[in-house]
C-alpha cells in the first residue's frame, strides 16, 4: 500500500464541484422516498446562453427534445423503469403522470424512450386540476409524489390501466421472444468495427420482422430495455429519444473489455487472499506468478509513471496537470516535446483503452457490469487518496502517465463527431476516398466538368465586396450594390455564393464524405474541413475568375423586394474587407457603449492573424455602395418585422462571446492519446483570449453598424426558400416549431413579463430574454416551407456556405437541377411543374437526409461550444492557480437562471460580465440568504471559488449583491 505521503501535496481544496459520478444520481433520498435517476440525456450540459444568431442570421438547430400531453415516457429508478404520461412543461422541468398514480416533475430530457400521442391530450383532463400548477420546491425535483387523499381514485384510473396494460404486453412480449432478444447483440454487433443503428432496425433484426409496420409500441421497447441491459450497446446519449440511435461496439471491444474485468477479478481476489493467508495463499491459480496478472505490472507501472509526473507538474483537484515546473525544464540535449517515457505491453494497452473509454467516453460509462473497474484500478496504483475515484480522477491518471497530454480536451472523446479522433472507422474510409478523387481532379486525370456552364453570367467589372476576417481561407459570399439608371428608390442586391457544387456531384466520394461530416469544424485548436482545402483554395473560394450562384432581390428603399432571380455566373471583381476595416467605412459610433479590451494570454504571446487575401483601398463609390447596401439590409430587417426585433431593443451589454485561439510548439498536439507509450509534455500550449471590457451597462445599438452581412445573408436564404417554395422544390428549409404545453404563450410572456420591464427599466434583461427565446420554440429542418417567426418569414433556407456546410451544398444541388429543367424548356417550373424524382434528392430521400443532418448540426454544435469552454477553463485554471495571466479580484456575475443544484453546491447560473458572458455557477452562501435569495436579473460582484477542467466549469462565491432587477420569487426553474 502507498504511503499518503507519497503524493505530492495538492495546493488547491477539494473542489465543490462533485463527480460527473456522484452527479449521475444526485438525488438519492431515503428508502420510502423513490426518486428518479439520470439517464444520460439530463446530464447534457443544460446552460442556457443568450440567444444568438448565427452568421447566416438564422437561428442554430435546437435539441427538440420536446414532449406533448399523452406521450408515453420511461423514467429511469434505481429499481425498474416506470412508465408515465406526460403532462406539461415548467420552463425547465416538465410534469408526468406515473402508472403507480403518483406524480413527478423532472428535468424535460428525463427518459430515453418514448411514444407520441399514446392518448389524447384530453385524457389527462381528469387529473390536471389535481396535480401542482407551477414549479416544485427544490427538494420535490426527481421525487415520486401522491396526489391528496381527497383525490378521487377514479380520476386517473383511465390513465394507470392503459400505462399498465403497455407494461404487461411488454412482459409479456419480453418472455416471448427472451431467446432472441438475448441474442440481440450477437445479431447485431461486427466482428471488429463498431455499428450504428436506429432501434426500429435492430428491433426487425432481432425480432425476425420485415417490415416497420410489424413492430409495435410494446416490442421497441422490449428491445429498448434489453440493449439497456446488454453490454456492448450505447445509446446516443445527446439525443437518444428523437434519434433512437445506438452505437454497437464490436466483438473483439466487448471481448476486451472482459478480459480486463477478469485480471482485475484475479487480481483483487489474490490481494485479499494474501492479506488473509500470506503464507499458503495461492496466487498463481490463474496466471502462474503475481506478476504475471496484466494488472499487477500495469499497476506498478502507472504508480512510477505518477511519482515521476509530479515531480515536475502538480496534480489537482481541478482534474488537470498544471504547468510544467520552472525547475524541471530539460536540458538542451533532451529537449523532445513528446519524450517516451515508457512503452506499454499489448495487456497493459487494454487495460488503457478501458481506461480511456470510462473516463473520457460517456457511453462507455453505461456498461453496468464493468461500472466498478475504473474505480478499483484506481484504488490500486494508490496515488489517489484525496480524490474521488470517478472518471475526473481517471483523466487526471491518464495526464499523469503520459498517455494524454495534460491539456487534452475530454469533450472530444465524447461525440461521434468525423475526426481524426474518431474510432468509427467509416471516417478513415470515406476519408481515404475522397482524398483520392481530390488527387485525380489535382493532377488533372479529371476535369473539372461544370454543370451550370452555358447558364453563367459574366458579372464584370461589377465589384463584389467579401467581408470575412484577417485568417479566412474560404471565402464564401460576397454582396454587390448594381444601380438602376435614373432611379434613386430601388437597387438591384446580389448575394454571390462559392460554386462547389456545379463541379462536385452528390454521388461523388469528396461530396459524400462531405455529407459524413456536415459542416467544416472550428476548433480552437484545429479545424477540421468538409471540403478539403486544396480544392476549396484553389477552385472554389471566391475570387477574381471563380464561379458563383448568386441569389439577387430588388428592393426599394423600405426594404420591400419587388422581384428575385437567381444566377450562376463568374465574378470578376473581388475586393476583401475585414469586419473592422467595414465598421470604420460605415462610420460605426464607438461612443455607442464605450469600450476597451485586454487579451488574456497564458504561455508565450500568440502570433497576429495575416491578412491571407489583400484588402484595397475602396473609392468613394464604392464605400458608397456599402452604406447603401447597410441601409438596405436593415430596412429589409425592418420590414420582415420577425419577433427578433423585439429582442433587439437595448439590453445589458456583456461584451464579445470569448474565442479562444490555442497555439502549440511543435511536436505538441491536440487528441493525442496513445496506448502504447508514456509521454513527457515538456511544452504547455499558449492560450489566448480576448475580452471586451464594457463601461456602460447598456447597448444602446444592439443590431450595430456590423448587421450587414447577416442581414445579406438572410436576405438570400429567402430568396432561396421562396424561389423554392414557388416551384414546389423540396429543400433544406429552416423553421420553428412551438413547444407544446409549455406554461405560458410567448405573446402573453412578453406583454405581461418584458413589456412592463421594458416600460420601468428602458431596456430588456437578458434572462428574460433568455426565457422569452425559449418560449418561441425550437428551430428544425423542413423538407417543406415552414414559417421562421424570429425572422419574421414564411419560408427560409440556408445557401451562403457551401464550402463549408452540407445543408447549403445540398440546396445550391436541387437548385441548379430546377435552373437547367428552366433552361431546357425555356419556362419557369412554377407553370409546368416536374417530376420530384429527377431531383438529386426526391422528397422521401430528403427527409432522412435532413434527419440526419439535424443530428449532425446538434452534435457540432455541442462540441464547438464545449471546446471553447475547455479552453478557456484552461487558460482560467494556469491564471488563477499559476499566476500565468492577471485576473480581475472579483467578477460582476448576473444571473441569467435560477438553478439549485446540491451536487455542485450552487444556486443559480449566471454570466460574467468581464468575461464576454461566461456561464459559471454561483455558490449557495450564507451572503445569499441574508440577502433574501436570488433572483433573475440579480449582479453580484463574486470572485472565483473553484475551477473544474474536467466538467469546464467554474463555481464562483458571492462577495456583495451589486443591484437587483427584481425581488426574489422563490423558486423559478429547476
Amino acid at each position: 500500500m502507498q504511503q499518503r505521503a507519497e503524493q505530492s501535496p495538492s495546493p488547491f481544496p477539494i473542489p465543490q464541484l462533485r463527480s460527473s459520478d456522484s452527479m449521475q444520481n444526485p438525488l438519492i433520498q431515503a428508502e420510502e422516498k423513490e426518486s428518479l435517476t439520470l439517464t444520460g440525456e439530463e446530464e447534457d450540459d443544460d446552460r442556457v446562453e443568450e440567444f444568438k444568431l448565427d452568421d447566416d442570421g438564422g437561428s442554430y438547430v435546437g435539441d427538440d427534445h420536446s414532449l406533448r400531453p399523452g406521450d408515453l415516457v420511461e423514467l429511469m429508478t434505481s429499481r425498474e423503469p416506470v412508465l408515465a404520461f406526460f403532462v406539461r412543461n415548467f420552463e425547465y422541468e416538465a410534469q408526468f403522470y406515473t402508472m403507480q398514480g403518483k406524480w413527478v416533475h423532472a428535468k424535460k430530457r428525463s427518459g430515453l424512450f418514448h411514444v407520441p400521442h399514446l392518448i389524447s391530450p384530453l385524457d389527462l383532463d381528469p387529473i390536471r386540476c389535481f396535480l401542482p400548477s407551477a414549479p416544485v420546491a427544490p427538494e420535490a425535483l426527481n421525487i415520486f409524489q401522491t396526489l391528496d387523499a381527497d383525490v378521487p381514485r377514479e380520476r386517473g384510473a383511465l390513465l394507470i390501466k392503459k400505462l399498465k396494460s403497455f407494461y404487461h404486453t411488454t412482459n409479456e412480449l419480453f418472455r416471448a421472444n427472451s431467446e432472441r432478444l438475448g441474442r440481440a447483440y450477437e445479431v447485431m454487433a461486427h466482428t471488429t468495427e463498431v455499428r450504428y443503428a436506429s432501434l426500429p432496425e435492430i428491433a426487425m433484426k432481432v425480432l425476425q420482422k420485415r417490415h416497420r409496420s410489424e413492430l409495435t409500441n410494446e416490442m421497441l421497447w422490449a428491445v429498448h430495455k434489453t440493449l439497456y441491459r446488454l453490454n456492448g450497446f450505447y445509446p446516443d446519449v445527446s439525443n437518444h429519444r428523437k434519434t433512437q440511435r445506438w452505437e454497437i461496439r464490436s466483438h473483439t471491444t466487448v471481448r476486451e473489455l472482459a478480459r480486463v474485468a477478469e485480471w482485475l477479478r484475479e487480481y483483487s481476489e489474490n490481494n485479499i487472499a494474501r492479506l488473509i493467508d500470506p503464507i499458503s495463499s495461492d496466487s498463481t491459480k490463474s496466471f502462474g506468478a503475481k506478476d504475471s496478472n496484466p494488472i499487477s505490472g500495469f499497476v506498478d507501472k502507472a504508480r512510477a509513471l505518477v511519482k515521476k509526473s509530479r515531480k515536475s507538474r502538480p496534480a489537482t483537484n481541478s482534474f488537470t496537470l498544471g504547468p510544467r515546473s520552472n525547475n524541471a525544464k530539460v536540458q538542451n540535449s533532451d529537449k523532445d516535446q513528446n519524450l517516451i517515457r515508457e512503452k506499454f505491453t499489448s495487456k497493459e494497452s487494454l487495460i488503457l483503452k478501458f481506461l480511456k473509454d470510462w473516463c473520457l467516453d460517456r457511453a462507455g460509462r453505461k456498461s453496468n457490469s464493468f461500472v466498478s473497474i475504473g474505480p478499483m484500478i484506481l484504488r490500486h496504483i494508490g496515488m489517489y487518496k484525496e480524490f474521488e475515484l470517478g472518471p475526473e480522477t481517471g483523466y487526471l491518471l491518464l495526464q499523469e502517465i503520459g498517455v494524454i497530454a495534460p491539456w487534452e480536451d475530454a469533450f472530444l472523446y465524447n461525440q461521434r463527431l468525423p475526426t481524426p479522433g474518431s474510432f468509427d472507422p467509416k471516417t478513415k474510409k470515406l476519408e481515404e476516398k475522397a482524398e483520392e478523387s481530390i488527387a485525380l481532379f489535382r493532377s488533372g486525370k479529371r476535369g473539372l466538368k461544370d454543370s451550370m456552364a452555358g447558364l453563367r453570367r459574366d458579372w464584370g467589372a461589377l465589384p463584389v465586396y467579401c467581408i470575412d476576417s484577417a485568417g479566412a481561407l474560404d471565402i464564401d459570399d460576397g454582396i454587390s450594390l448594381e444601380r438602376i439608371d435614373g432611379n434613386n428608390s430601388e437597387y438591384w442586391v446580389h448575394v454571390h455564393i462559392a460554386n462547389p457544387s456545379a463541379f462536385i456531384g452528390p454521388d461523388d466520394a469528396i461530396a459524400r464524405f462531405a455529407a459524413f461530416r456536415g459542416e467544416t469544424i472550428y476548433l480552437p485548436e484545429e479545424s477540421y474541413a468538409m471540403l478539403s482545402p486544396s480544392i476549396t483554395q484553389q477552385y472554389f473560394s471566391l475570387a477574381n475568375g471563380r464561379p458563383s450562384l448568386t441569389f439577387s432581390a430588388r428592393l426599394t428603399t423600405g426594404g420591400e423586394i419587388l422581384a428575385t432571380k437567381i444566377t450562376p455566373g463568374f465574378v470578376e471583381n473581388v475586393l476583401f474587407i475585414t469586419p473592422q476595416e467595414l465598421g470604420r467605412l460605415l462610420g460605426a459610433n464607438q461612443d455607442i457603449s464605450s469600450q476597451s479590451s485586454k487579451t488574456l494570454i497564458v504561455g508565450d504571446a500568440i502570433e497576429k492573424l495575416t491578412m491571407v487575401n489583400k484588402t484595397v483601398d475602396l473609392t468613394a463609390l464604392q464605400i458608397a455602395d456599402l452604406r447603401k447596401l447597410n441601409e438596405l439590409g436593415r430596412a429589409r430587417s425592418e420590414r420582415r418585422s420577425g419577433l427578433i426585433r423585439s429582442l433587439l431593443a437595448p439590453s445589458i451589454a456583456f461584451g464579445n462571446k470569448l474565442t479562444p485561439r490555442v497555439y502549440f510548439k511543435e511536436g505538441s498536439s491536440s487528441q493525442t492519446f496513445s496506448d502504447r507509450v508514456a509521454r513527457r509534455y515538456d511544452e504547455d500550449p499558449s492560450i489566448s483570449c480576448e475580452v471586451q471590457i464594457q463601461d456602460t451597462n447598456v447597448e444602446a445599438d444592439p443590431e450595430g453598424s456590423q448587421s450587414l452581412v447577416p442581414n445579406m445573408m438572410v436576405l438570400a436564404g429567402e430568396i432561396a426558400a421562396a424561389w423554392s417554395s414557388e416551384r414546389d422544390i423540396p429543400i433544406c428549409y429552416r423553421g420553428m416549431r412551438p413547444i407544446p404545453a409549455t406554461f405560458t404563450t410567448p405573446e402573453a410572456f412578453h406583454r405581461e413579463v418584458i413589456s412592463p420591464f421594458f416600460k420601468t427599466h428602458g431596456y430588456i434583461s437578458p434572462a428574460d430574454r433568455i426565457r422569452y427565446n425559449r418560449l418561441l420554440g425550437e428551430v428544425t429542418l423542413s423538407v417543406s416551407p415552414l414559417e421562421h417567426v424570429l425572422l419574421g418569414l414564411k419560408a427560409y433556407a440556408r445557401v451562403t456556405s457551401p464550402l463549408r456546410r452540407y445543408g447549403d451544398l445540398l440546396n445550391h444541388w436541387q437548385i441548379e437541377h430546377a435552373l437547367r429543367l428552366e433552361d431546357l424548356s425555356d419556362s419557369s417550373l412554377i407553370s409546368t411543374g416536374f417530376d420530384d424524382y429527377s431531383l438529386p434528392f426526391p422528397k422521401p430521400i430528403l427527409n432522412n437526409v435532413l434527419r440526419d443532418l439535424e443530428h449532425q448540426e446538434q452534435t457540432t454544435r455541442g462540441i464547438i461550444f464545449k471546446a471553447h469552454r475547455h479552453w478557456i477553463f484552461q487558460l482560467l485554471f494556469r491564471a488563477f492557480y499559476f499566476k500565468e495571466a492577471k485576473l480581475p479580484e472579483t467578477f460582476g456575475l448576473y444571473v441569467a437562471r435560477i438553478e439549485y443544484n446540491n451536487a455542485r453546491g450552487s444556486v443559480a447560473r449566471g454570466k460574467l460580465r468581464e468575461l464576454g458572458a461566461l456561464d459559471v455557477a454561483l455558490a449557495d452562501a450564507h451572503l445569499i440568504k441574508r440577502e433574501g435569495g436570488v433572483a433573475l436579473g440579480d449582479l453580484w460582484e463574486t470572485k472565483i471559488s473553484h475551477i473544474d477542467c474536467f466538467q469546464a466549469e467554474m463555481l464562483v462565491e458571492p462577495v456583495r449583491l451589486i443591484s437587483r432587477e427584481r425581488e426574489p420569487e422563490g423558486r423559478l426553474s429547476s
